[in-house]
């Protein structure tokens, strides 16, 4: 009877040592999925937050060149858009909203807020930098900064022609939108072209023919062309 306690108690103490063992991998199984999974989710947020940058850049691209994307906000905020003629043109110009057109209700981007009801890039700031040129047409970027959750994301960098009137010894901007050609000279000018893409701060690019030249912005940038 001693005997066959003593089988009895250490066969039970094997059992609970298994067990004990089986909790240990279950919980590293456990770990190992949780830290997975978290991989997955912030890898998707980081893809999603380029892909809406890069959405919003395609947008302002395909844009035609009579879109005044600036209207709307010079309409709300006219003093941020006049300047002392003696100091135009300025180093920026602050911009917090830009539309299609002054009556279409969903702004392209906001100042504080998300790109999209989807999106968890927020716009930080835009504004009009490096502008240049003695009088009509200027040319700048438009410059646009985000905040995103995962990881950091460079300013969006888009060219933009600028056009004033001049008012009372001031210079008033009236319309700021992207040029409809970047890079194919279509316009009968590519000399033009080509001095737009060095004021955007790209590559003039001439390919072999039958391709023809375009601006290469960046590496995130689709070229016009």
């Amino acid at each position: 009877m001693i005997h066959r306690l003593q089988l009895y108690q250490g066969q039970q103490g094997f059992s609970l040592l298994e067990a004990l063992i089986s909790i240990g991998i279950l919980s590293l199984l456990a770990l190992g999925l949780s830290v997975l999974v978290g991989s997955f989710q912030g890898s998707l947020q980081a893809s999603e937050e380029k892909l809406s940058i890069l959405e919003l850049n395609k947008v302002l691209l395909s844009i035609s060149g009579g879109r005044n994307i600036c209207a709307k906000d010079i309409i709300d905020n006219p003093t941020s858009y006049t300047f002392p003629t003696a100091t135009f043109p300025p180093a920026n110009v602050a911009v917090k909203s830009l539309y299609l057109s002054v009556g279409d209700p969903n702004a392209l981007a906001k100042e504080n807020e998300y790109l999209s009801s989807q999106s968890s890039v927020r716009v930080k700031t835009m504004s009009l930098s490096g502008i240049s040129g003695t009088a009509n047409p200027y040319y700048g970027q438009l410059q646009i900064e985000f905040e995103t959750k995962k990881t950091s994301r460079k300013p969006l960098s888009v060219p933009v022609v600028v056009l004033t009137n001049v008012v009372a010894g001031n210079t008033i901007i009236h319309s700021c939108f992207v040029p409809a050609d970047m890079g194919s000279g279509q316009s009968g000018n590519p000399s033009e072209s080509e001095a737009l893409c060095a004021t955007a701060g790209g590559d003039w690019v001439e390919p072999p023919s039958p391709r023809p030249a375009f601006c290469r912005l960046s590496n995130e940038v689709i070229e016009w062309h």
